[in-house]
């Protein structure tokens, strides 16, 4: 099946999840302008670094687009968008957002809402389109990754569900522990002989690893109508991750975060 007949089945011009996929691909161009301005460097992530390869843009049933960059450079951008915001696009991380529990962060449309299925994001302080912003780490051991995404449902999901009062009382006690002392010591540990290896941080489902050259060196590909920077060796990058990533997935395996009918 070529690209253009994908599309025409899953996000043909006009349709919502083609709207949706154009609005996230406005506000990554404001990202990448920003990051090109004050020298930051990123790369594109996993699903979206698909895209780019093999269809020259989204994937077309895909509704969402990741971005990722190492600890330093996340400092370095969470540090000038406090200072000076990307017109339009707002912040979200654990730390400005009290209901907000994932260990990476979002840069949000302010002007647009969105509803995800299976979330809990009603409870959180900002409600537009996203992209996700994921942050590297050394990494030595798949089980220190696992043992953190055990952590993160334990202390962070479990306590999310909980009636708003408990909830209330709970919650910011389960970050202050593992973002202050349990993620950094398992984040020091995995530092500890990891060469080469990165992963996202502590907490994280996202457990594949990513290899520092390809990070540190991008290389670029047309994403839609924009030149974007992906891993400096994107087979080896989409291999470590996807296995055989030319091959499309069965129809009925294809995922879907977003209920399109609030899109």
């Amino acid at each position: 099946m070529t690209h253009d007949q994908l599309r025409n089945i899953y996000n043909p011009d006009g349709s919502p999840l083609r709207a949706h996929q154009l609005r996230l691909l406005s506000m990554l161009k404001k990202i990448d302008a920003y990051c090109k301005q004050h020298n930051i460097r990123y790369t594109l992530s996993s699903g979206t670094v698909l895209g780019a390869v093999r269809h020259k843009g989204f994937v077309p049933w895909d509704d969402d687009i990741d971005i990722e960059l190492t600890a330093s450079q996340f400092r370095k951008f969470r540090n000038l968008i406090k200072k000076h915001p990307i017109e339009g696009l707002q912040w979200q991380d654990w730390k400005n957002d009290p209901a907000y529990v994932q260990p990476f962060a979002k840069l949000r449309d302010a002007a647009h809402h969105i509803h995800e299925e299976d979330s809990f994001d009603h409870l959180y302080k900002y409600h537009g389109p996203y992209i996700d912003i994921f942050i590297l780490y050394p990494s030595n051991s798949l089980r220190l990754a696992r043992l953190a995404t055990h952590v993160q449902n334990l202390l962070q999901y479990r306590p999310q569900a909980l009636p708003d009062t408990p909830r209330k009382i709970i919650l910011p006690i389960a970050k202050a522990l593992t973002h202050g002392a349990i993620y950094p010591f398992l984040r020091f540990i995995s530092a500890i002989g990891a060469g080469k290896t990165l992963r996202h941080t502590p907490g994280t489902a996202y457990l594949k690893p990513r290899h520092r050259d390809d990070i540190f060196h991008t290389s670029t590909a047309l994403f839609e109508d924009a030149i974007l920077p992906i891993p400096a060796n994107p087979h080896r990058y989409l291999t470590q991750i996807y296995g055989d990533y030319s091959r499309l997935p069965d129809a009925d395996s294809l995922p879907k975060h977003l209920d399109t009918k609030k899109l």
